[in-house]
């Protein structure tokens, strides 16, 4: 495998960046003809609604002209976000991260520009239209936020709507070039790997020219015209080829949404026939958007429906794949053309593709031992093969470095069958600064016998510890078996508070449970919780369940008696559970500590979804301000 090229945008680069540091894969078989190509197509009724129902004979695709044969075709319909009873449960992040259902997730990148001065109505118009972006995903939908030149400012993909809008938040326009199609590419390649469906790119850009063309002009005068022109105006440049041939391999469809509202030409552009520069940045992102199946939203000021139209056509679309009658492999560009029978539907996809030129074999190195553990977290999304399910609960500490506690949850296989056969698992648990330096690295070795499941019904569990500054990391497991060739991985994102400011700062909420998965080791955490972690959320009444956390006074003055409340809601919002004490002074250690563990009250909880809360008065009064810790679990 070849090393990639790291790019500046943090959301992604810790992925390059791990790529680099893995041993070559084998590599790739050379072909002697093209590979099935893939395309995702959207076809709508004069409503823009999804058509549903259609086969492979209803559709018609044409390369350069001719006709090509349907090999196959699969219709793809994400589910639609249900309305939720209680703001809690569309508002409130899990703090455990899985691997499950990978396929059933949309995977949006919203890559916001940058560049260029302020301008506050429009800057406010670009941090509205990722707000609206966001306020569409799904519960279990993967979205990140890029900045082509704010990378530090950048969120990674998460399902977590609160850590999306913070970086949002962190949006600001910074003097220079935003170099959006070296972005848009080192997006796309990062994305290749992803499971082979739509992947989206909404991008909210301010500025935008054709300078992927080598003759811009003539590439603008094109795509108003449409025809040969165009085609011939991306077939004859070299950057087209790199950053749209990258995009399609990758089956990215490019959403661009211009924040600049609406414009007018001037009295002087109209007289003299020319088009306004808000013409042709309004005609890039057109052209940009027919050439990978999106949608553009352009001179408008409410962006509202074009999102909805976005996400309509994002959810339910059919992906063909065809063999090419046409094996020439020298890397130029393919017209392509899909088409339905039936009379008032309109398609949406890509314009063409670039094809795939020969490997010349006598050039590739012997392939040399992989690392599949390492490569299972070297991706920009996780693997889903082995399923998995995490947690990191950091416990803020007067030193200069907090511990935090990982568990990682080796799910048994839903197959029975398949526990009978030996399956040792080796983890890897690592830790990133954003910018992609290793914190932590340990490896683990999970011996379950003849099967995950053999030793507990629930699966094994690895247990780590890592001590870390105050700041925002990534930590990033990873698991594969080499008897069956699986491999897993999850990454979690974690702020490590600082404990030396004033007030009061609560650790994240770990709970234990009795009885659990195999532990590995098997004394657990004992030197730092007074229970073993898990990353299990889901118990029956039966279970016993503890919760435990921290709570820690900053500040170097005397120490004060803090109000508490915990309480449970259910999926309606209603307290099912309230109890209120105050950690008195003589409860905290000379460090400002005090650590407060309790049971949940399983027996007293219908089956469903809740949320437990802690609040902690930052003083006596009851007018302080409280901090506040969260934590999503279900009862069967």
């Amino acid at each position: 495998m070849k090393t990639p090229v790291a790019f500046s945008t943090a959301a992604l680069s810790l992925a390059a960046s791990l790529l680099a540091q893995q041993t070559p894969a084998p590599p790739p078989q050379f072909r002697t003809q093209i590979d099935v190509v893939r395309v995702d197509v959207s076809v709508l009724d004069a409503q823009d609604q999804p058509v549903h129902g259609l086969t492979a004979e209803d559709f018609v695709v044409l390369e350069d002209g001719r006709p090509q044969q349907i090999a196959a075709l699969t219709e793809v319909n994400l589910p639609v976000p249900e309305e939720v009873p209680t703001p809690w449960m569309r508002d409130v992040p899990f703090d455990v991260r899985s691997n499950a259902d990978l396929d059933d997730r949309r995977l949006v990148v919203i890559l916001m520009d940058d560049s260029g001065n302020p301008n506050p109505q429009v800057d406010k118009s670009v941090k509205q239209i990722a707000r609206s972006t966001i306020a569409r995903l799904g519960p279990k939908d993967l979205a990140c936020i890029v900045f082509p030149q704010g990378e530090r400012d950048a969120a990674d993909f998460t399902s977590d709507r609160a850590r999306l809008l913070a970086a949002v938040e962190r949006y600001r326009p910074r003097a220079g070039g935003a170099q959006m199609w070296n972005v848009i590419r080192d997006v796309s390649a990062a994305l290749a790997a992803a499971p082979q469906r739509r992947k989206a790119i909404i991008l909210i850009a301010k500025g935008f020219t054709l300078d992927l063309f080598t003759t811009p002009g003539n590439a603008l005068t094109a795509a108003r015209s449409g025809g040969a022109a165009w085609e011939e105006a991306i077939a004859n440049s070299t950057r087209a080829a790199e950053v749209l041939g990258t995009a399609h391999s990758s089956m990215i469809s490019i959403y661009p949404i211009d924040p600049n509202g609406l414009e007018a030409p001037s009295a002087a552009d109209i007289r003299s026939g020319t088009a306004f520069p808000g013409q042709e940045r309004r005609d890039a992102m057109m052209m940009l958007a027919g050439l990978t199946g999106g949608r553009a939203v352009v001179n408008t000021n409410d962006f509202e429906p074009g999102l909805t139209q976005i996400f309509r056509e994002n959810s339910s679309y059919y992906l063909l794949g065809y063999t090419p009658e046409n094996h020439r492999s020298d890397g130029k560009y393919r017209r392509l053309e899909v088409r339905v029978k039936r009379e008032g539907l309109r398609v949406m996809a890509r314009r063409g593709y670039y094809e795939p030129r020969a490997v010349n074999a006598k050039n590739e190195k012997p392939a040399a031992p992989v690392d599949e553990t390492g490569l299972a977290i070297a991706g920009p999304l996780p693997k889903g093969d082995l399923l998995m399910q995490a947690t990191a609960a950091a416990f803020p500490s007067a030193g200069s470095s907090s511990p935090v506690a990982i568990a990682v949850w080796l799910q048994p296989p839903a197959d029975p069958n398949a526990r009978s056969a030996r399956e040792d698992v080796e983890v890897l648990v690592e830790a990133f600064t954003l910018d992609g330096k290793r914190q932590h690295s340990v490896r683990e070795t999970v011996q379950a016998g003849p099967g995950l499941g053999a030793t507990s019904r629930l699966g094994a569990e690895v247990l780590s510890r890592i001590d870390m500054k105050p700041g925002r990391y990534q930590v990033r497991m990873g698991a594969h078996s080499p008897a069956s060739g699986r491999t897993g991985s999850v990454y979690f994102d974690i702020d490590v508070p600082d404990p030396s400011r004033d007030g009061v700062t609560l650790s994240d909420i770990a709970l234990g449970l009795t009885p659990g998965p195999a532990i590995v080791p098997k004394d657990g955490l004992r030197d730092l919780l007074p229970l073993t972690p898990t990353a299990v959320r889901t118990f029956s009444r039966s279970n016993r369940v503890k919760a435990f956390l921290s709570v820690h006074q900053g500040g170097k003055g005397g120490l004060m008696g803090l109000p508490m409340t915990v309480s449970i809601l259910d999926s309606r919002g209603s307290t099912v559970f309230e109890a209120r004490e105050t950690l008195e002074t003589g409860q905290f250690t000379v460090n400002r500590t005090s650590g407060y563990l309790f049971d949940l009250p399983l027996t007293r909880l219908q089956p469903g979804p809740h949320l437990l809360t802690v609040q902690v008065q930052n003083g006596p009064a009851a007018a302080a301000p409280a901090a506040v810790r969260n934590l999503r679990f279900s009862v069967q």
